[in-house]
Order: C-alpha cells, then structure tokens, then sequence
C-alpha cells in the first residue's frame, strides 16, 4: 500500500499530482547536482539522448550550480557538434524526467484505483478534503474500477466542480480586497483541477 498517497490526502489537491510535484523534484535536485560529474553514467545517457525537454531545462537552470551546469552544458555542445549538427533528423530529444515522472505516474493511477476500490476509509477521507485533476481522473476512470464506484467518482467530482463554480462567481461580485482568501484562490485551484500537475498530459 502506497502510504504516501494515503497522506497526500491529508492536502486539498488532486494527490497524485501532489506526490509527481515532490517526485519530480527530487529527481531534479539529484541530477542538478549530478550534472557537474564528468564520468556520471547517467549524465552521458542523458547527453546522448539530447538532454531534457524544455521544461526540464529551465527547471535544472534555476535549480544548478551556475558552473556545474556550464560544464554540463559544454559536454552537451561537444556531442552536439561532433555527432549530431549535420543530421538534423538526431536533433529530436528524449527527456529522462519526463519518461520517469510518466512511469511514476502509471504507479500512482494504479495504486489510486486499489485504495479507493478496496479500502472504505480510503473513499471517506478522498471524499472530505481532496480530488482527482481531470487528467488524472480520466486516467483512473479508465482502469479496472467498479463501475458503482466510476460513479461515485464522477459524482464527487461534479460536487467539486459545483462548488468551485460557485466560489469563483462570488468572487467576481465582490472587490478583490473583499474577497476570502478561498475566493481569491479559485482561479488556481480551478487550473490545477482542469489542467493537473504541469507535466500532466491530457494524451496520456
């Protein structure tokens, strides 16, 4: 049992991303630092397979050591201009970030899908303090679940949906420096319920 996911629900988030945003992190603050090491075996296959994506990029950026990330950077150059500048059909990248937070992510559906099928307290505390992204409740819809429960799911989310509705509508009639602190917060809670953790994909 995935005890993390069970205190994620401890936050009023969509939990799974929760966890990808911390998952996501750590693997950054490992590589920012493994980035300065020559003979890093990770860092070579990330060099062959053309680095990160952009997000990835600007994320090590902000999170490295200027000089650590120029040697990095040099590396990434060399291999560029040697085996790779005059055939630009090898200019396409693959990001290891990305392939990682997406397997973690497979877990996390699955692990979700087992908690809330099986465990009733699971369900209760789900129910009282947190929600699925839409991405990621699709995902979770499309597994092996009870059709009862697929239900049940859908019908919480439509309360959620409501409720976030109504917050933002008495938000806008008001001035914002009347506003509760909850109505100021509806616009981003709303964009992390429709559109999940930044590196969620709805294709997926």
């Amino acid at each position: 049992m995935d005890t993390d996911l069970i205190e994620q629900l401890n936050e009023s988030c969509c939990p799974i991303c929760g966890l990808l945003e911390k998952f996501e992190f750590n693997l950054m603050a490992n590589l920012q630092w493994d980035v300065g090491v020559a003979e890093n075996s990770q860092v070579k296959q990330i060099i062959e397979e053309q680095g990160f994506c952009n997000h990835h990029f600007y994320m090590l950026f902000k999170m490295s050591n200027p000089q650590h990330l120029s040697k990095f950077l040099l590396r990434y150059i060399d291999d560029f201009l040697q085996n790779r500048l005059a055939l630009p059909e090898r200019w396409e990248r693959n990001c290891t970030v990305c392939e990682q937070v997406d397997h973690r992510t497979e877990e996390l559906i699955l692990e979700f899908s087992k908690l809330y099928q099986s465990e009733a307290s699971f369900r209760a505390k789900f129910h009282h303090n947190a929600w699925l992204c839409l991405p990621h409740l699709r995902q979770v819809i499309a597994t092996a679940l009870d059709q009862n429960l697929k239900t049940d799911l859908l019908q919480h989310h439509r309360k959620i949906l409501d409720d976030f509705g109504a917050t933002m509508r008495s938000f806008i009639d008001k001035r914002y420096t009347e506003a509760e602190s909850e109505e100021r917060g509806a616009p981003l809670r709303t964009i992390q319920l429709m559109a999940g953790f930044h590196g969620t994909r709805w294709s997926k």
